[in-house]
């Protein structure tokens, strides 16, 4: 099984710690705590369960919500989903007619504190409710649905790089659903194009290691919009 740790993180954002202690920051620009996102994701779904599990991948989409309250605090929910139709499984074959759709949402609240002038450095710590949703339709027809909700934890760091680029990691743990828990790690990258709307690409690793034994992973590569709320730093969003 791919084990998935706070270490990665850690090596992930080690490698634009140079870059943070040069930053400049203006008066105003983007805020990930207060901004919507919508995005297209590419995402790879796979199951060693059994032959019969999947191998594919497809496009799916989602969006994602975050409001900032006051300077510390903020609020955050997101879904994606993705339906992969005719989907390959494991032994190389393609059942016509079978499919799998992947549907994850979550609300989380949390805490963030900014270091440096502007923020240019803001950890964060979350904890909030996420479900999950499997389908699978076999070739025959017959449908199984899988669905559970759990408790999540999530800490990460946003670094302001140059004032209209942001680079952030995070990292999220869940084990209370009904089939399991999950490890999930999300890289990202936002590009400032106006005052209110950046470019977004997101790499996400989720893993479900599977009480039954075996595991269900989700890879993406995502990319989409902001719109920022923060504008001056007057907004009340901020």
């Amino acid at each position: 099984m791919r084990q998935l740790s706070i270490v990665s993180i850690a090596g992930l954002l080690g490698a634009s710690a140079a870059f943070s202690a040069t930053a400049q920051v203006g008066e105003e620009g983007m805020s990930p705590f207060s901004a919507i996102d919508a995005y297209l994701t590419y995402t790879a779904l796979e199951s060693d369960i059994s032959e019969q599990g999947v191998d594919d991948s497809d496009i799916g989409a989602g969006m994602r919500l975050r409001m900032g309250l006051g300077s510390l605090l903020f609020v955050e929910g997101a879904f994606q989903s993705v339906n992969i139709d005719n989907a390959e499984q494991r032994d190389g074959t393609t059942p016509e007619g079978s499919s799998r759709r992947l549907r994850e949402q979550y609300f989380d609240g949390g805490i963030r504190y900014g270091i440096g002038e502007n923020d240019v450095i803001t950890p964060f710590l979350s904890v909030g409710n996420f479900d999950t949703e499997v389908r699978v339709i076999g070739a025959s027809g017959a449908t199984a649905n899988e669905s559970s909700s759990s408790i999540s934890y999530r800490g990460g760091v946003n670094w302001v790089v140059i004032p209209n680029l942001h680079v952030a990691a995070t990292y999220r743990m869940a084990n209370e659903f009904d089939f399991g828990e999950l490890e999930e790690i999300l890289g990202s990258v936002a590009f400032q194009i106006s005052n209110s709307f950046a470019v977004i690409g997101e790499y996400r690793m989720a893993e479900y290691d599977l009480d039954e034994g075996g595991d269900y992973t989700a890879d993406d590569i995502r990319l989409g919009f902001r719109y920022s709320f923060r504008g001056p730093e007057g907004d009340p969003f901020y």
